[in-house]
C-alpha cells in the first residue's frame, strides 16, 4: 500500500524513471544467468576430456621412472661386474711397516688377508685383523690395516717387545721397551735376551730402553749383559759384554748413535778386546788397558784415544798408548770390582742357561 501511495505521488517524469530502471536491471540479470547456463551446457564435455587426459598420462610418466631406475641398475651391476673380474680389484702388495723384533712372517700369518683377495671383501677383515695382532702377538702395541682401491695393504705395527731382563733381588724379570716390568721372576734368563744390572731407578731404565730399541737388531743380537756402571767423573756409564767376547763403553746419551757402528769397529780388530765409545771411538786388546780406562782415579785413556784418532782419522787402536800405562795403572780396579774375563764367562752361561719361570711371591720355585 505504501509503495502504491509513493507511486500515485511521483511525477509522470518520475514514474519514468523508474520504470526505466527496473526494466534495465531486468535485462541485466537475465543476460547474467543465461550467460551462466549457456557455458555449463555449450560445453559438458571439457573437464570431463581433461581428466581422461590426466589419467591417461600419469602411467606414461610412471612407466618412463621405472624403465629409467631398471637400466641405471642394470649398468650399475654390469660396472660392479666388470671391476670384480678385473686385476685391480684384487690385492697386489701386502706390507708391513713398524715392525723391529716381531719378524714380518709372524704378522702376515696373524691376519686373514691374502694376496688375490676381493679388495671389498678386505674391509671386513680389517678391525678382525686388527685384534687379532694385537691378542696373538703380545709384543705389538697397536696395530692398523689399511686398503687402497688400487690394491695395496699397508699393516703399521707399533712394538712395545720384549727386550730382556733386569736383575732386582738377584732375580730376573723381563721387561719390555716401554719401560714395563713383569710381575713374574726367573731363577736364571732365557738366552735369547740381554740381561740388564745396576738399573735400580725406573726412569733411568726407561729412557735406557727407549734408546737401546734404536739400534740396528744386527747390534741388539749381539748384546749380552748391560751393566750401568756410574762412576764420579761419568755419571751415565754404560757397560756392554758383547756375544762375540768384546766389551764396550758407552755414555747413555749417545750410545745409541755410536753403537750402530760396532759391527764395523769390530770388525776391523784384530783380536777381541774393548771398545770405549765415550769420548770418540776407539778399541785396545783387553788386559793392557781395561783398568786404566775404568778407574776414575787413573788417566783416562779416552784423551790417548782422541790424539791417536786425530793423527790416524778412523784409526780405532791406541794399542801403543795402552802398553805405556799399563804398568802405572795395574793397581787400580775396575767398575764394581769384577773381572772381565769372569763377567765374560757369566754372560756367556747365561746365554746357554735355560729359562724357568716362577712367580715373585715365591722366587725360589718351590
Amino acid at each position: 500500500m505504501k509503495k502504491k501511495k509513493d507511486d500515485e505521488n511521483l511525477t509522470p517524469w518520475a514514474r519514468y524513471q523508474k520504470e526505466h530502471n527496473q526494466r534495465n536491471r531486468t535485462k541485466k540479470s537475465s543476460k547474467l544467468g543465461g550467460a551462466k547456463r549457456g557455458t555449463a551446457k555449450k560445453h559438458p564435455g571439457k573437464k570431463r576430456n581433461k581428466l581422461t587426459q590426466k589419467k591417461v598420462r600419469q602411467p606414461l610418466h610412471i612407466g618412463k621412472g621405472i624403465k629409467i631406475g631398471l637400466l641405471s641398475l642394470i649398468g650399475i651391476l654390469i660396472l660392479i661386474t666388470i671391476y670384480l673380474c678385473a686385476p685391480i680389484s684384487r690385492v697386489q702388495t701386502i706390507a708391513v711397516q713398524g715392525n723391529k723384533r716381531v719378524e714380518k712372517s709372524d704378522i702376515l700369518k696373524k691376519v686373514t688377508v691374502r694376496k688375490n683377495d676381493v679388495i671389498p671383501a678386505t674391509w671386513f677383515k680389517e678391525r678382525g685383523d686388527e685384534a687379532r695382532l694385537i691378542h696373538k702377538l703380545p709384543d705389538l702395541k697397536d696395530a692398523q690395516i689399511s686398503v687402497s682401491l688400487l690394491g695395496n695393504v699397508k699393516i703399521k705395527v707399533r712394538e712395545n717387545a720384549v727386550m730382556g731382563y733386569v736383575v732386582r733381588n738377584k732375580y730376573y724379570y723381563a721387561v719390555r721397551q716401554d719401560g714395563t716390568v713383569s710381575k713374574k721372576s726367573a731363577t736364571q734368563p732365557d738366552g735369547d735376551y740381554p740381561v740388564f744390572r745396576q738399573f735400580k731407578d725406573n726412569q733411568v731404565l726407561k729412557r735406557f730402553l727407549s734408546e737401546y730399541a734404536k739400534l740396528p737388531n744386527e747390534v741388539q743380537n749381539d748384546v749380552a749383559e748391560v751393566d750401568y756402571t756410574a762412576t764420579k767423573k761419568e755419571r751415565h756409564q754404560l757397560h756392554f759384554f758383547m756375544n762375540d767376547g768384546n766389551e764396550v763403553y758407552a755414555v747413555l746419551n749417545t750410545f745409541a748413535k755410536k753403537m750402530k757402528y760396532y759391527p764395523e769397529i769390530s770388525a776391523s780388530m784384530k783380536k777381541r778386546g774393548i771398545v770405549d765409545l765415550q769420548v770418540g771411538a776407539y778399541s785396545y786388546p783387553r788386559g793392557q788397558s781395561d783398568e786404566s780406562s775404568t778407574s776414575s782415579t787413573s788417566t783416562d785413556p779416552t784423551e790417548e784415544g782422541s790424539q791417536s784418532s786425530g793423527s790416524e782419522k778412523n784409526s780405532l787402536s791406541v794399542e801403543s798408548s795402552a802398553k805405556s800405562k799399563s804398568a802405572d795403572s795395574s793397581s787400580s780396579s775396575s767398575i764394581d770390582n769384577v773381572d772381565y774375563q769372569t763377567q765374560q764367562r757369566r754372560a756367556t752361561q747365561n746365554s746357554v742357561q735355560g729359562f724357568t719361570a716362577t712367580d715373585e711371591e715365591n722366587p725360589d720355585g718351590n
